[in-house]
């Protein structure tokens, strides 16, 4: 189809009037929406994997001293993947960061990323060493960020080692 099967499914379901810009808009919708499709398996797989390693005993006990689904979900369930969660939003951030094929395909023409940004520096103006540096800064903001994205989440790595401390069985 000429304008993709998304928007020929939404002009036949008569949803749209005229077939949307996904590519190349202004705003960069085409790219986050990718970033979305992309990383959403690995998040899950990170996030399924911790639930299922939550013994069904500790679950068990919590509803046995009167716990709700929700208040079992909350103390139990949510603290105990915060490592996972923290792992797969410093994953995904900092793929999202340095990822050069959705922004270079799908993002605007107007503004740059800076992995397009380091790649058109090198390439088309061959300023290597100015595309050298925004590497370097791209590394440099994706430890800032897994710092950061840790020191959030350890008041909710504390409330895990509390929940893990007594599910040690020593």
């Amino acid at each position: 189809s000429f304008h993709g099967i998304l928007n020929e499914s939404l002009l036949a379901l008569g949803i749209i009037d005229k077939p949307m810009r996904i590519t190349n808009d202004k705003f960069g919708w085409s790219v986050v929406i990718l970033q979305i499709w992309k990383n959403t398996p690995f998040a899950l797989i990170l996030l399924s994997s911790s639930i299922n390693s939550i013994r069904s005993d500790v679950l068990d006990a919590s509803a046995d001293l009167g716990a709700s689904r929700w208040a079992n979900f909350w103390q139990v369930v949510f603290p105990l993947t915060i490592p996972a969660l923290q792992a797969a939003l410093i994953l995904i951030f900092i793929g999202a960061l340095g990822d050069f094929a959705f922004a270079s395909i799908a993002g605007s023409r107007n503004v740059y990323s800076l992995s397009v940004l380091m790649h058109y520096t090198a390439v088309a103006y061959y300023e290597w060493e100015k595309a050298a540096v925004i590497g370097l800064i791209i590394m440099l903001l994706s430890a800032f960020s897994a710092v950061v994205l840790t020191l959030i989440t350890r008041p909710f790595a504390n409330r895990t080692k509390a929940v893990i401390s007594a599910d040690y069985k020593g």
